[in-house]
């Protein structure tokens, strides 16, 4: 686990170095330019290393531009998938698709997935992930859950009435006006997006919007996250919990009390708990923070500490980057750690 301040990058390798990254991104991704190069040397093997990106926030693939040559080290790039029919799933389509027109933030590096060559792909659950020796069942997004929620409608409602009329006024392509409406049309329709020129002011004001709207894309785009776990059984269990939110947590099925895993990559810098979660038992509780916001341990979400029976918390704001090894001699026994 890289410590890249505010986002997330986890690395997972096994023993013929074939490798998995579950995000590469951070607040700040020039302060963490040397992790991609790190990555690369801990994964000698190019097209064996799948890339899952957990969520649309940029600060979990803002790091994607620091690998050297990322068509030739990524085999399979992972995403959320979205309903592009239903609202939730057309409004963020639409903050992605402005985002990408104005070069605003890091969004516009979602194109760059596609012109990497590599497969992308999108998961919502019931689907799996399969690179090298790790396979994950995907438990979250479950469209038959989001799709009835009142709040989600109107968080959608809001970013769209925001955006309408100005894609309207850009000639852009709305999500109903897509033959197919889903996550892989974006990425092809995209493409007549961003090469248009546009006034200074035009960009500006549609900027403007963007920054203004950013937190009920980020509200929205969090309820998308991937939640992954190991297929049962596996040598080491793990579960990634991406950026779901505290009511979400409450729904997602991760096993039964007792129910015992290698690692648990906590959501939200640990800042989040869900009832799911409760009785879990974890040899480590994996937590990325950001320190410059004076976050300290107490911080981190009771229901952790006092719900979850863990041998250790490892969190990036006191020990950095953390390597965790497993024992050949011991089998599936976490048998040593590393902090930078």
């Amino acid at each position: 686990m890289f410590d890249v301040g505010q986002g997330d990058c986890v690395l997972l390798r096994d023993d013929a170095h074939h490798a998995l990254v579950i995000d590469c991104g951070a607040q700040s991704p020039s302060k963490y330019s040397h992790i991609p190069h790190h990555i690369e040397l801990l994964s000698s093997w190019k097209n064996q290393c799948g890339l899952v990106i957990s969520h649309y926030h940029s600060d979990h693939y803002s790091l994607y531009r620091g690998f050297s040559s990322p068509p030739e080290f990524f085999s399979n790039i992972y995403l959320p998938d979205l309903l592009v029919s239903q609202p939730s799933g057309a409004a963020l389509f639409e903050f992605l698709y402005a985002a990408v027109l104005v070069n605003y933030g890091h969004y516009r590096i979602l194109p760059e997935l596609r012109d990497s060559g590599r497969s992308v792909v999108f998961r919502k659950k019931g689907d799996r992930i399969k690179e090298a020796s790790f396979e994950f069942d995907v438990i979250w997004p479950d469209f038959h859950l989001l799709t009835r929620r009142r709040q989600l409608i109107a968080v959608a409602g809001r970013i769209r009435n925001a955006l309408d009329p100005i894609l309207k006024e850009y000639e852009v392509t709305l999500p109903e006006q897509l033959p197919e409406q889903s996550m892989g049309q974006f990425f092809y329709a995209i493409d007549e997006v961003r090469r248009r020129e546009r006034p200074f002011r035009e960009v500006q004001q549609l900027r403007e919007t963007l920054g203004r709207i950013e937190g009920d894309f980020s509200l929205l785009a969090n309820h998308f996250s991937l939640v992954l776990k190991t297929v049962e059984p596996s040598r080491t269990r793990l579960l990634f919990l991406g950026d779901l939110t505290d009511p979400l947590l409450n729904r997602i099925s991760v096993g039964s009390p007792g129910t015992s895993y290698g690692c648990v990559k906590a959501s939200h810098h640990g800042t989040t708990f869900g009832g799911a979660l409760a009785g879990i038992v974890t040899d480590y509780l994996l937590v990325s923070r950001n320190s410059k916001e004076s976050r300290r341990l107490k911080r981190i979400h009771h229901g952790y500490l006092e719900h979850m029976e863990c041998k250790m918390i490892l969190t990036t704001e006191f020990m950095h980057t953390c390597h965790i090894g497993r024992s050949r001699l011991f089998g599936d026994l976490l048998s040593w750690l590393e902090c930078s």
